[in-house]
């Protein structure tokens, strides 16, 4: 009777088990969601830069860009600086009225048109392009022919997407101040030996015949020519200008180019001068010295 109690009670733990087994109380199974994020467009949200410039020297440009998509989003940034007085936004560039930055992200790289304007080197750009907003800032400088008339400078930003979506925003208007410059290639000149009582001796030395001289600047610009004085006997020389019994050279100064257009490029304009030398007799003979002085004004 023992042997047979066991036998029933064993079968009844299997059968327990095997329910258990079986008959389970929970079931479980997976399904994979997604969500597309739309490329939005990228926007410029500030430009700040100084409201004047000299000509010459860098100076920042900032330009805040905000994208929800982040920084690392921006393919490339595009500042446009132009002189509305001269030159449409989206002119040809030339160093007088019309730059263009560009900002390449992938290589973080800064590039100008005209070449040589914009310093790659010291430009700033987020270092952190996983946040949806940062300032860049291209370290820009203008030639020293950049127009100074009025206030028309202006900066237009564009950002682009890697989707090729575009925001963009103009500053104010700012100036570039004036600039002049002038130079006499001949540092020394010379009329030779001449004769008392002659007139219309031509420069000697350069052999040219004449004086070099360059003029760089911004703005429309006069020049003016002078000259010290031959000391106690001043009276006795007389020199003139472009010909022979041409408009006479004194110790105040007078016009000689006047409302000469600025020059298109760097190099400045040239201009010759030709002297011509008047003696009067009664002067001993030795070697008489006088400075000839040249300036440039704005019109």
């Amino acid at each position: 009777m023992k042997y047979k109690k066991l036998t029933k009670l064993s079968f009844s733990a299997l059968l327990i088990i095997l329910f258990c087994i079986f008959i389970p109380n929970a079931l479980s199974d997976t399904s994979n969601g997604s969500v597309i994020i739309n490329s939005t467009s990228p926007s410029v949200t500030a430009i700040a830069l100084p409201s004047s410039t000299d000509v010459n020297t860098y100076f920042y440009i900032n330009a805040t860009i905000s994208d929800d998509n982040t920084l690392n989003d921006i393919d490339n940034l595009t500042f446009y600086i132009y002189n509305s007085n001269y030159s449409a936004w989206d002119g040809t560039d030339n160093v007088t009225d019309h730059f263009t930055l560009t900002y390449v992200n992938s290589t973080d790289t800064w590039t100008s048109s005209p070449s040589g304007y914009v310093d790659s080197a010291n430009s700033i750009e987020p270092s952190d392009k996983t946040v949806v907003s940062g300032d860049y800032k291209a370290y820009f400088k203008f030639s020293t022919v950049s127009q100074a008339v009025g206030a028309y400078w202006y900066v237009r930003v564009k950002a682009t997407d890697n989707d090729g979506n575009e925001g963009t925003m103009t500053s104010t208007a700012f100036t570039v101040n004036k600039y002049f410059s002038l130079d006499i290639s001949e540092a020394n000149f010379n009329f030779g030996s001449v004769n008392p009582g002659t007139d219309d001796n031509v420069i000697a030395d350069p052999v040219s015949g004449y004086l070099t001289i360059t003029a760089i600047a911004n703005y429309n610009y006069t020049m003016q020519l002078s000259r010290s004085s031959w000391s106690s006997l001043d009276s006795k020389f007389e020199i003139t200008r472009d010909s022979g019994g041409g408009t006479e050279i004194t110790t105040n100064a007078a016009d000689w180019k006047t409302n000469q257009d600025a020059p298109s490029a760097e190099a400045g304009t040239t201009h010759q001068l030709s002297l011509f030398l008047d003696v009067d007799t009664g002067v001993p003979d030795t070697t008489y010295t006088f400075t000839l002085t040249a300036t440039i004004a704005s019109v």
